[in-house]
């Protein structure tokens, strides 16, 4: 086999892998390789970058980290005993997709077309109106994703994970 053969081969081989740690999804279970329930040390060296906790006071003395680099707009939250048990996308992510392809700008028509009847809706009138919708993972009434939607009915945040974390916005 030749020299550029064996390379072509090899390139084949790993191209599949870069494509798909370069765009790492959210899914009910956490982000790419992060999973809900992972240390905070353990998502870092799986992200390939220090998850930095940002300096702020939560309740129950939960935390949010934030990626150090790579990741912007992206956030985690933590629970006292140092475990990931959210992630949040906000405005400044609209890269990252969920594991249907939603991002933050989609709109409460994509939420409807994709999850049909499985998802709830909640409204709030807060200084504007905002819509959460909620989608429960199967066999996991917990986990799943929460969708926040502006009164224009795009998405502008989005947490996946542990739906207990869920603060309401007033």
């Amino acid at each position: 086999m030749s020299t550029s053969t064996r390379f072509t081969l090899l390139l084949t081989a790993l191209f599949p892998v870069c494509a798909l740690s370069a765009e790492f999804r959210l899914h009910p279970s956490g982000f790419g390789p992060v999973r809900i329930g992972m240390s905070v040390n353990n998502a870092s060296r799986l992200l390939g970058t220090p998850l930095i906790k940002l300096s702020a006071t939560y309740q129950d003395d939960r935390c949010v980290v934030y990626p150090k680099s790579k990741f912007n707009g992206l956030s985690f939250g933590v629970t006292p005993d140092g475990s990931v048990d959210s992630v949040y996308v906000g405005y400044t992510g609209r890269r990252f997709k969920t594991d249907k392809g939603l991002h933050v700008g989609s709109t409460a028509n994509d939420l409807r077309r994709l999850y049909g009847n499985r998802i709830e809706l909640k409204t709030y009138q807060c200084a504007d109106l905002l819509h959460e919708y909620i989608y429960r993972q199967p066999g996991h009434s917990n986990q799943g994703f929460h969708y926040t939607v502006n009164a224009k009915g795009k998405i502008e945040g989005i947490m996946s994970g542990n739906l207990g974390a869920v603060i309401p916005p007033c």
